[in-house]
């Protein structure tokens, strides 16, 4: 459910500094797809118990999930941020779109 309304919160960031949804996507969804690889990783280790350098990092990423968090957080607030600044250093929300 959270991650849900996250989605919805940040889609409706984007489109409204003249975005599409499906611009805001392709900035959501690969960050969905790279933490369920973490999390999938780890499933994977905790059944068949890999060791090596790969695996320790996989260990690591997941047992630091909540800072990852924090970081991805304020990487999407960055984003938007910026995002609404050239939008409005560009002159963007006074372009007249003639019908």
């Amino acid at each position: 459910m959270y991650n849900a309304r996250d989605e919805l919160l940040l889609i409706r960031s984007f489109t409204q500094v003249a975005w599409g949804p499906s611009s805001a996507q392709i900035c959501v969804h690969p960050v969905a797809v790279i933490i369920g690889g973490i999390e999938t990783l780890r499933l994977i280790d905790d059944q068949f118990s890999f060791s090596g350098w790969f695996w320790d990092i996989v260990r690591s990423l997941n047992d630091n999930f909540g800072t990852i968090g924090y970081l991805i957080i304020g990487l999407f607030v960055v984003s938007w941020c910026l995002s609404l600044l050239i939008y409005r250093i560009k002159g963007y929300d006074k372009v007249v779109v003639n019908s």
